[in-house]
């Protein structure tokens, strides 16, 4: 992750911690890795003993293409129509900002929460988390806490239902014989790893052929399958200007490479069992000659309970339904800080309280309409409300 661009992290929080403010909440700022602030705003409940609501939010971004937007991704441009144009307004600025101001509502309002609300923004989520809520959770900040529930993000919807999900990256190195490339030469580091790639290729197809061949009949969602996503491809000896072969420069088309790499997106439903999983990746790379990394650290995709006898989750369907939205529990298709609190047995639903919009996160002209974002902050003050007055 060494060339993913830096972002202006403390701006980002300070002005979080202005909104906070603004809106009468306790502000604190933690360092969790150097570079890598945690901004968490509070509210006090009435019985601090009880276990607390936690509101995820990340406060970073994946980059953009300018050239494929129809106006700057940065400066949240609103059209005729109220669609604010920007990076983020789906994944996840809307959301952070919601939860400061259905909390200044409910402070408005006179309301005081029996348990504890926790807003943590993090950084570093777009990149697996690892410099971010995975420390996060480990601190000691976190462990006062005593979190009993989580709400983080999920997607859009482009009907009038409200998704609630509640549910690696990995990368494969071949190594091989050098020599010119005019040479037939056996067990090249290319050779190697694309008969991997071409094997992982064949999954691919066969989880997508499932998710079409079911999607309608049995009501498969795409988290319900395994999707794999080729991402990347490197190899090749380049020169340096003098003509000596370097690691970088340019490619030098007849020299064997001596190591090759593809890098590819899993995404795995907690359905899986992914120590299995990992195991017959694992073996298809080692019959070829390849070896594989894990990228995002962690090795674990825990769910949270949905069952009948589930308080949270009847607690968050029921405040839905008090205010007539309909609710469509799905396992979320990606990996989002969620699966930090599930492995830890706090149960953690996926929710943005965005339909009527199509799924544009990490898309070009990524948008919000305002009727929606309004909305959306009325839906976060009910459920909010209902999650941190539950006495049980």
């Amino acid at each position: 992750m060494e060339d993913h661009p830096q972002p202006q992290n403390e701006e980002a929080v300070n002005f979080l911690i202005a909104l906070g403010k603004e809106a009468g909440l306790e502000s604190e700022v933690i360092e969790v890795h150097p570079g890598r602030p945690v901004a968490i705003l509070s509210w006090k409940g009435s019985d601090p003993s009880l276990p607390s609501v936690l509101l995820s939010n990340h406060y970073d971004v994946v980059p953009v293409q300018k050239d494929k937007w129809k106006c700057d991704p940065w400066a949240a441009e609103k059209d005729g129509e109220g669609n604010i144009f920007g990076r983020g307004t789906q994944d996840m600025k809307s959301v952070g900002i919601q939860y400061i101001y259905a909390l200044k509502r409910l402070k408005t309002e006179g309301y005081q929460p029996l348990r504890t609300i926790y807003i943590v923004c993090v950084p570093d989520e777009e990149i697996g988390g690892k410099l971010g809520m995975s420390l996060f959770v480990q601190s000691p900040t976190f462990k006062k806490m005593n979190v009993g529930v989580s709400l983080d993000e999920g997607l859009a919807s482009p009907d009038d239902s409200f998704k609630v999900y509640y549910g690696e990256r990995i990368e494969a190195t071949a190594e091989g014989a050098a020599g010119h490339g005019s040479r037939f030469i056996e067990g090249t580091a290319t050779q190697k790893l694309m008969g991997l790639v071409d094997q992982m290729m064949k999954f691919r197809e066969e989880q997508f052929e499932k998710y079409q061949r079911d999607q309608h009949s049995c009501g498969t969602q795409l988290g319900d399958v395994i999707s794999v996503t080729l991402t990347s491809l490197n190899a090749g000896v380049t020169r340096t200007p003098e003509g000596k072969d370097m690691e970088k420069g340019s490619i030098s088309v007849n020299v064997i490479p001596t190591v090759a790499k593809a890098g590819f997106d899993l995404r795995i439903p907690p359905t899986e069992n992914l120590e299995r999983f990992m195991n017959m990746i694992r073996g298809w790379a080692q019959e070829r000659g390849c070896t594989i990394d894990l990228l995002s650290g962690d090795f674990k995709n825990g769910r949270t309970d949905i069952g009948e006898d589930a308080k949270w989750w009847k607690v968050l369907k029921n405040s839905m339904q008090s205010i007539n939205l309909k609710v469509d529990p799905q396992i979320f298709p990606a990996g989002t800080d969620s699966r930090f609190f599930r492995n830890m047995n706090i149960p953690a639903f996926g929710f943005s309280p965005i339909n009527h919009t199509p799924v544009l996160l990490h898309d070009h002209n990524e948008y919000l309409n305002e009727k929606v974002f309004l909305k959306g902050i009325d839906v976060y003050t009910r459920l909010i409300r209902d999650l941190s007055s539950e006495q049980c």
